[in-house]
């Protein structure tokens, strides 16, 4: 095989359980599918690799990978091009991989900077350990004191996040204008017709086509959670829209809405307090940017503090907490249905996006 960086012949070595491909003149190497892992984990248990230092307490800067200036690079083995990737998505270290083998080239050095970003650092765990003990037994003790009831400890509120959007996201603003307008005219002049919407049943269904079926989509029974809906969806709304394109994005959105609202009407749920249609569509984009961005980070307001944690954590947490939820509320009219609409809503959207996916890697191999 062929260096992908100076077009040298590889030579074969071998180091502990693999075989691997180095250039005599470079440095790089090259890893099969499977054999990088296998060899930073060997490297980083040996002594004389220590961890990175970072200092506690501060967010590490993750480069993106538009800061490696380095040209395209063919697979050496199958003479596809190669995708450029920072490893582990924070390292900042960038390596390449063929996505038709699964080979990875690693640049000289590379692999000693991801044994050092792998190794732990003593003293950041143990003062992690530490803080963790202790949130753990305030929170226990907040929690259950008193009356032994529920008492959520904290007010979580994303604030943004960090993936870039190529475009203003002109549907996602259309979007969140319409909730905003059918919510307000029908809360404010019209109360007892939303109120007739939103808690319809399958004997109004020849009623259903008209006026109440916008009301149902695009109305809140409730001005707080109007407007946390209306926040997840311009949080998570845009990236989304560039993924599938502003058509195809409105077509999305509007689907699921739609479909929400009728099976909530054939199956009679009868949901005075959430809003059907709307509740499963926002739920279905997070559901389709848990998979487009699940390493994004997640700016998230706790109490009089700003955490950052990755999209996947933020967005999972989340959909667990739809199932949880209803059994610790004792609010009339919540209850496991009153939450189908974004449990489903949120599985769906994660399917598609991940069929979208699947079906990008296949082009492009």
């Amino acid at each position: 095989m062929k260096c992908p960086v100076c077009s040298n012949n590889l030579s074969r070595r071998r180091i502990q359980l693999v075989e691997i491909d180095i250039c005599p003149y470079c440095k790089g190497i090259w890893f099969d599918s499977g054999e990088l892992s296998v060899v930073v984990r060997e490297l980083s248990a040996r002594e004389e690799i220590s961890p990175q230092k970072t200092k506690l307490f501060h967010r590490r800067e993750v480069r993106s990978i538009y800061e490696a200036e380095e040209k395209q690079r063919l697979c050496p083995k199958c003479n596809q091009t190669m995708k450029k990737f920072n490893y582990a998505s924070d390292s900042n270290v960038f390596i390449d991989k063929c996505p038709n083998c699964g080979g990875i080239w690693a640049d000289k050095g590379e692999v000693t900077e991801i044994a050092r970003y792998l190794k732990e650092d003593p003293q950041a765990t143990a003062v992690g350990a530490a803080l963790a003990e202790s949130i753990a037994q305030r929170d226990y003790e907040e929690t259950w004191k008193g009356q032994g009831g529920f008492i959520p400890l904290r007010i979580i509120v994303p604030i943004s996040d960090d993936a870039p959007r190529d475009r203003f996201p002109v549907v996602t603003v259309v979007l969140i204008a319409l909730c905003i307008l059918v919510s307000s005219c029908d809360m404010f002049f019209n109360p007892d017709r939303l109120v007739q919407a939103l808690d319809y049943a399958p004997k109004d269904s020849t009623h259903f086509f008209g006026v109440d079926l916008i009301v149902t989509i695009f109305a809140y029974g409730g001005i707080f959670h109007l407007i946390w809906n209306m926040l997840f969806l311009w949080l998570f709304g845009d990236n989304v829209e560039d993924q599938f394109g502003r058509f195809w994005y409105s077509c999305f959105f509007l689907g699921v809405a739609f479909t929400a609202v009728l099976l909530g009407l054939v199956f009679a749920i009868s949901l005075s307090i959430w809003a059907v249609g709307i509740s499963a569509a926002v739920s279905a984009i997070m559901g389709a940017y848990f998979i487009f961005y699940p390493a994004a980070v997640v700016k998230v307001f706790v109490i009089c503090d700003v955490m950052e944690i990755p999209a996947a954590v933020c967005l999972g947490v989340w959909f667990l907490f739809q199932f949880i939820f209803p059994f610790l509320s004792k609010a009339e009219g919540v209850n496991l249905a009153a939450n189908i609409p974004p449990i489903v809503g949120f599985l769906f959207g994660a399917a598609i996006a991940f069929l979208k996916k699947i079906a990008e890697q296949r082009q492009t191999a």
